[in-house]
Formats: C-alpha cells, structure tokens, sequence
C-alpha cells in the first residue's frame, strides 16, 4: 500500500505561488503565447486550486469505503487533468461548456 504523502510530496512546490507563476510564464513562453506573464499571473491561483482539490480527493478515497473510492478517484484525476491543461492552454477553460462536467474536461 503506498503511503499518501509520498505521492503528493513531489507536488510542494507546485503549492507555492510565485513558483507556478514563473512556471506557467515559461511554459506559456515556450509555447509562443502572447502576454504570457499575464496569463501566468491569472492561472497561478486556479492551477494551485486544481491541485488542491485534487490532492483532496485522492486523501478522502484513501479514507473511503472500496464502494466510493472510484468516483472520488475520477474526480481527483479530473481535477489533475485541469491544472495539467493550464499548462498548455492559458485561456482555458475558453467557455463555460467545458466546465459543465467532469466528463467534458
């Protein structure tokens, strides 16, 4: 059985916010992305929320009758794929019809 914290251990720093704004303004940098600071300092919060909630989700399934463990499992990952996507597309989510479930992520 692995042990939670070691998982997310290689997170920390993704916790800190001038670490994921000057993250994400290379990223958006490499990527060619016009006012790429600008959109790193927007996401920073969001990208940090994502992964917190994630990190929430797998702590509760880890916690969890085997019964519920897969839906907060998908949600936990869901959840990664969001702050995963902030990295490539600074404008996301572009509408609100991606965001009208999980699924849709």
């Amino acid at each position: 059985m692995y042990k939670f914290n070691d998982i997310w251990t290689s997170y920390n720093l993704f916790f800190s916010v001038p670490f994921v704004q000057d993250f994400l303004k290379k990223r958006y940098q490499k990527l060619n992305y016009s006012d790429a600071e600008q959109h790193s300092f927007k996401n920073s919060y969001p990208f940090i929320y994502y992964l917190e909630h994630s990190k929430n989700y797998y702590q509760v399934a880890a916690q969890s009758p085997v019964s519920v463990q897969p839906v907060l499992l998908f949600y936990g990952m869901s959840q990664l794929l969001k702050a995963c996507l902030l990295t490539q597309n600074p404008v996301y989510p572009e509408n609100t019809a991606v965001l009208a479930h999980g699924v849709s992520t």
